[in-house]
């Protein structure tokens, strides 16, 4: 249905913007082409690359390295406010640009917020979860790799909702193909070329997080800028 006519109260599809016109079924086929495409392009380098890593990493580490990516997960999780969710909604129950940036802009600013200050109080917090969760020591160095990252990859998470939101199927598969082909030199630099093992591992999510995240801000902040609402962000966490 063209949204010129459907009613008024009916909520808009969140597959895309209605209110040019609606999403044809040809364009969400040619959206999920790109993103498939971009996806198992990847999974095949990525099986490709498991010699490197076996003949590079213990089955200990990859152990560590499994822990850890589930930490950086479940805190992602814990802490995200469910907002890349509620963007899907709230941006296209607007009409207007000027309203659909303001959705955007005001999810951006508690995202910045809260990762940068969670992130500071984990690298704070790295000794004691090292001693109290992996019982380990050489875990609080590790930690605080991760965590040093965790505020840039909460806003490159929020940068990619982002693109898949505006329908930037393209600019959405290119960064994510770029991100794993500098990430996959980065690793063969460490671990094959310093032999930093799981260290080298952190290291090289560090430097793809912290470029990616800083590169989407601020193609975020210039399409949107930084305008609030409180009473839309009240709705967004609900909704979240």
């Amino acid at each position: 249905m063209n949204a010129d006519t459907e009613p008024a109260s009916e909520t808009r599809s969140p597959q895309g913007p209605q209110s040019s016109g609606g999403v044809s079924f040809a364009s969400v086929l040619k959206h999920a082409g790109i993103y498939g495409l971009g996806n198992v392009g990847i999974r095949v380098a990525g099986l490709l690359l498991v010699p490197l890593y076996t003949y590079n990493l213990s089955p200990a580490q990859y152990g560590i390295i499994e822990y850890l990516d589930l930490t950086a997960m479940a805190i992602g999780m814990l802490f995200s406010l469910g907002l890349a969710n509620a963007i899907y909604r709230f941006y296209y129950l607007e009409s207007s640009e000027g309203d659909r940036r303001r959705v955007v802009s005001t999810a951006l600013l508690p995202v910045l917020a809260v990762s940068f200050l969670v992130s500071a109080i984990l690298l704070l917090a790295a000794p004691w979860i090292a001693g109290a969760i992996f019982h380990d020591a050489r875990f609080v160095h590790y930690l605080r790799l991760l965590f040093l990252g965790f505020g840039f990859n909460m806003v490159a998470e929020f940068g990619m909702t982002y693109l898949a939101v505006r329908q930037r199927s393209a600019r959405f598969s290119a960064i994510t193909v770029a991100k794993f082909v500098v990430g996959a030199l980065l690793n063969v630099l460490f671990l094959v070329v310093w032999r930093r093992g799981v260290e080298g591992i952190l290291i090289s999510n560090l430097i793809t997080n912290t470029a990616t995240g800083a590169f989407l801000l601020v193609a975020v902040v210039r399409e949107n800028g930084l305008a609030f609402d409180g009473a839309l962000l009240r709705r967004m966490v609900a909704y979240g």
